[in-house]
């Protein structure tokens, strides 16, 4: 055939060009005479096209698949237009390129608007039945031609067909290929290493994310290693672990292992998966990820949970253990056992006057003094600010403790150097011995403090044992006790409310309620006074019901004044935590007061919980089932495993005013807010500070995004009228100003430098804060948005590399430069080296280098910024698309179940309706039937016809059921019709809609006898 082709983008898509075209024509036997027979043919059936193509589509109409397709009568017309022009072209002879790119357009919309093959197979068939003996009429009933012509249009058909096939088939690829990109896309972007291993345990292929936690170059150079030798392990667990998910199917989750790398020890946890496709082979997925920073987290807040950050020497809990344990061995006779306590005096004035930095210093070189010459049995330990411990086990009598108290005053009185500076201390030491001055750590350290106090008394520097003499402040406790016995029936304690507002609103958003004792003799006593003594003497438990209900009862209040931030926080003791009835006490006084449960919050503290672990976290869950808010009061001063932390059922953590008072100041308290923080928000909880008293620490936690605060900041703690009176105001949070443009931090002790630079670079544009101390300088960093500090090398309190080396560990991202007129070489070579200092210029400076230095200084400044807020995005949608990964697999696996659900009520009812004994019919609103079940479909048979379902009623049904179908009244039951063959009916007629949202009529019947 001579046809000319012009590919046009459809067919180059699809790959069906001439060449290809004519191959199928030549497969199929298409010659011209057959076109020639078909264009004859084209110009017979014009005549009598629009009635055949009426009748065709009218026999389409009742296809399923094209129902919901039909629109107004002006589309129905233009369908039919359509469908007939399509069967004129079939046998128009011309079948070149315009047809073969018509062809496959329509195919594409079939396939778009959701017409299947076999909807496609069955139109042609109809139409090759309709068609032939209409072609026999037309021909005369010349049968060779007929046959001919018959064989020529179904070469052509079968043409039609085979492009059809091909665009649905295009159509599933591209889907395939979209649906692959997406996965390969999504896996892309996943943060942890993914390895897919076939059946023999070998990789077949590997993400980006493991080659870059592994350092693995090439994917391709990945293939058919195994996952140990893949991750430079030994060949041993892993591949068990690997062969056992293969067998027997059963995910295997939280397989730790290590590897050792020549920087250190990388901690991993690996998930293994088995998948498998119908038809393929059995893959398994080994999903891993580097929790190195989280394992060193761990350990890191595992070490703090018992020992002081400062010096390294066991904190009051550990020292509370040894001394329990000292105390233990004292019993059994393994000799006496000495608790003392030992405090620095003057160290306050020292710290003041020299600055934290110095107290911090001596306080380590104090604590290195107390451990010299220690017994490897001792233990030395910090227990407060300038205070100390020392347990003293196995002596032969009390004048052993009398020799180390000696021993230790003489080496604190010995000069400490600090900076090139003498600093002369001495300290002050109480002795308690056990068993005779106590039975436990608390009644030891008691009585060591009061040693302690009686040795200040005296006149510093000395020590002094616990006498029966000074049990003075033990008289005082007992009056103090006695009081207490009545104070809760001759109603003298008060609830005080101290707000607690949202950092990033500023709202208030709850109060912490704070007992307080008012004594009829002595005024208001201060908790720690009396609290300690409630535990000890069990009114705890009393006193502590009586709080919770009036605090609920005050919160009640406020939510019927209309108050919106009413939830009020109540703190537990450690007795009151771990009776059994707790549970219930809080669901009756919620229920007595009529508080909804989530306006109140209960406060336990860490070293509560720690207790008893496991009693603790079934206690946090009975509580969490009442649905009230819970947080962990004074977290970081306890000893709490990171691995419980996850079990326990809290909603926030409240960090202690320990760290608080002095974050903007003190890298460790710093790192160890930042460290909660981020531990908190990584367990989905909220994060509280306690104790803020300064626009400093303020700023602190807002750059670390913490959420909530309480403190002196916003307000001391307020009885009800004047808490209710600053709801009513509606007084927001003073937040520091953070100004988003370049900040520079000038510090110099010298006023005349600073007025020069702030001058100079004051032309720039720069937003410029001038200090004259380092401790100035660390409290302007805390509160404002610092970019650049220039800071001068020789200043008394605190040299310049020394400050800017402890706001590298406060403010890392920050750009330092050193500005002096004296060269320190080697210090500043460590600090440079260290990376604390960006730059080192020297006076006099030239105006220009320094303002170009600057310059430069910001732009690093601002490129490191970007980079980390780009990086925190990326993090961010990787947790976002985690996350919507997870939703979408729980909606698919739901709408799965529901699927399956639905479609075992439709097959019983189904059933149901096949075993009934009449025949029931059902009727939609446009007449057609939708349902019939198989004794209606043998009562309606007629010769020729097919089952009742896609009929309409009028066409098969009496007229006297008919009559209940035009909407016009009539009964519902005890009806009757005939039939054409005489049989009567008896029916019963129901309209749908009353119990469901379908429309349309039932109709049941049965012969009548």
């Amino acid at each position: 055939m001579n046809e000319q082709f012009e590919d046009n983008a459809l067919q180059k898509e699809l790959g069906i060009d001439s060449a290809e075209v004519a191959v199928r024509k030549a497969f199929l036997e298409f010659t011209e005479a057959d076109a020639a027979l078909l264009k004859d043919l084209h110009v017979r059936l014009e005549a009598g096209r629009d009635s055949f193509s009426t009748a065709f589509y009218d026999h389409l109409k009742h296809f399923s698949e094209i129902v919901p397709l039909f629109g107004d009568d002006a589309k129905l017309e233009r369908l039919k237009c359509t469908q007939s022009a399509y069967f004129s072209q079939l046998t128009s002879g011309e079948y070149g390129s315009g047809y073969i790119e018509n062809r496959l357009r329509v195919g594409m919309i079939y396939q778009r608007v959701g017409l299947s093959p076999k909807w496609y197979i069955g139109a042609y068939r109809k139409y090759m039945g309709e068609i032939m003996p209409i072609i026999f009429q037309l021909l005369d009933g010349d049968t060779e031609k007929c046959i001919a012509t018959y064989s020529a249009l179904l070469k052509i058909i079968l043409l039609d067909m085979e492009l059809a096939l091909d665009t649905y088939f295009h159509a599933e690829h591209q889907a395939i290929v979209r649906e692959k990109r997406y996965t390969e896309q999504i896996i892309a972007g996943i943060p942890f290493g993914l390895a897919v291993v076939d059946s023999q345990l070998k990789v077949q292929s590997v993400n980006d994310a493991l080659l870059r936690m592994f350092d693995l170059g090439a994917a391709e150079t990945c293939t058919g290693l195994t996952v140990p030798r893949l991750l430079g392990l030994t060949d041993g667990d892993m591949t068990g672990e690997l062969q056992g998910v293969l067998d027997h199917g059963k995910m295997r989750s939280g397989l730790a292992f290590e590897r050792h790398d020549p920087l250190g020890t990388r901690y991993f946890l690996a998930d293994i998966s088995r998948a498998q496709t119908e038809g393929q082979q059995t893959r398994l997925l080994f999903m891993v990820q580097d929790i190195t920073a989280y394992k060193t987290a761990e350990k890191r807040a595992q070490y703090l949970a018992q020992h002081d950050a400062l010096t390294g020497l066991p904190n009051r809990s550990m020292i509370y253990d040894r001394i329990d344990y000292a105390y233990t061995l004292s019993r059994r006779g393994e000799g006496t056992v000495a608790t003392m306590l030992i405090d620095l005096d003057r160290f306050k004035m020292i710290n003041d006057s020299l600055g934290p930095s110095y107290g911090d210093v001596l306080l380590k070189l104090v604590a290195g003094r107390l451990r010299e010459g220690l017994r490897e049995s001792d233990t030395v330990g910090r227990v407060g600010g300038n205070e100390f411990v020392m347990i003293l086990l196995s002596m032969t009598s009390a004048d052993d403790a009398k020799v180390v108290a000696k021993k230790v005053l003489g080496a604190l009185v010995e000069p400490f150097w600090i900076n090139g500076q003498q600093v002369y201390l001495t300290a002050s030491i109480g002795i308690a011995v056990s068993p005779a001055d106590g039975e436990d750590a608390q009644e030891l350290l008691r009585n060591a403090a009061a040693a302690l106090h009686q040795a200040k008394k005296d006149g510093r520097n000395q020590f002094h044992f616990f006498q029966a003499e000074m049990n003075r402040r033990v008289q005082h406790d007992m009056q103090l006790e006695s009081g207490l016995h009545r104070a809760l029936e001759n109603y003298e304690f008060e609830l005080f409310y101290q707000p607690q507002v949202n950092l990033h609103t500023g709202e208030i958003i709850g109060a912490e309620a704070l007992l307080r004792w008012q004594h009829p003799e002595r005024g208001l006593i201060s908790p720690a006074d009396f609290i300690p003594m409630l535990e000890e003497n069990g009114l705890i438990v009393p006193v502590g019901e009586w709080v919770l209900r009036a605090a609920c009862n005050q919160a009640k209040a406020w939510r019927d004044m209309g108050m919106k931030s009413c939830r009020v926080a109540v703190n537990l003791s450690a007795i009151q935590f771990h009776r059994q009835d707790l549970c219930g006490v809080v669901q009756q006084i919620l229920g007595e007061t009529g508080l909804e449960p989530e306006f109140l919050e209960l406060e336990i503290t860490e070293s509560t919980i720690m207790k008893d672990v496991g009693r603790a976290v079934q206690m946090l869950r009975g509580l969490k089932s009442l649905g009230v808010r819970l947080s962990v009061d004074d977290f970081g001063t306890g000893h709490s495993s990171l691995n419980y932390l996850k079990r326990f059922a809290t909603d926030a953590l409240k960090i202690d005013q320990s760290f608080v008072r002095d974050i903007a100041t003190d890298p460790d308290d710093a790192l160890i807010t930042r460290t909660i923080i981020d531990l908190a928000h990584n367990l989905k909880m909220k994060v509280i500070a306690e104790g803020v008293e300064t626009e400093a620490q303020l700023a602190f936690l807002l750059n670390n995004r913490c959420d909530e605060m309480q403190g002196y900041y916003y307000s001391k703690p307020l009885p009800a009228g004047e808490y209710t009176a600053l709801l009513t105001e509606g007084r927001p949070l003073n937040r520091p100003e953070m100004n988003s443009g370049r900040t520079l931090l000038l510090v110099d002790d010298e006023e005349n430098i600073l007025s020069a630079l702030k001058r100079l670079l004051r032309r720039d544009g720069y937003r410029i804060l001038t200090a004259t101390s380092a401790r100035q300088g660390m409290e302007l960093l805390a509160a404002h948005p610092v970019g650049v500090i220039i800071s001068d090398q020789r200043m008394p309190e605190m040299c310049g590399t020394d400050f800017l080396s402890k706001v590298k560990e406060l403010y890392p991202d920050t750009v330092r430069i050193v500005l002096s007129g004296y060269t320190e070489l080697q210090s500043i070579t460590e600090a440079i080296n260290r990376g604390a200092i960006y730059k080192f210029l020297t006076k006099p400076w030239e105006d220009d280098l320094l303002r170009e230095n600057v310059r430069k200084a910001f732009e690093y400044f601002e490129l490191s910024s970007e980079k980390d807020r780009l990086t925190a995005e990326l993090l961010a949608s990787n947790r976002r698309l985690e996350e919507a990964k997870h939703q979408l697999e729980e909606r698919v696996d739901e709408k799965t179940v529901e699927a399956l659900r639905n479609l075992n009520i439709l097959q019983v009812s189904q059933e149901i309706l096949e075993q009934l004994p009449v025949g029931v019919i059902g009727v939609g609103e446009d007449g057609l039937i939708a349902v019939a079940n198989h004794v209606a479909n043998r009562i309606f048979a007629r010769d020729g016809d097919g089952p009742l379902q896609g009929c309409f009623a009028e066409e098969r049904l009496p007229g006297g059921m008919l009559a209940c179908l035009d909407g016009s009244p009539c009964a519902t039951s005890g009806l009757e019709c005939k039939l054409a063959d005489g049989r009567r009916m008896e029916f019963w007629c129901y309209h749908m809609g009353a119990m469901s949202q379908g429309r349309g009529i039932v109709l049941a019947f049965a012969e009548k006898n």
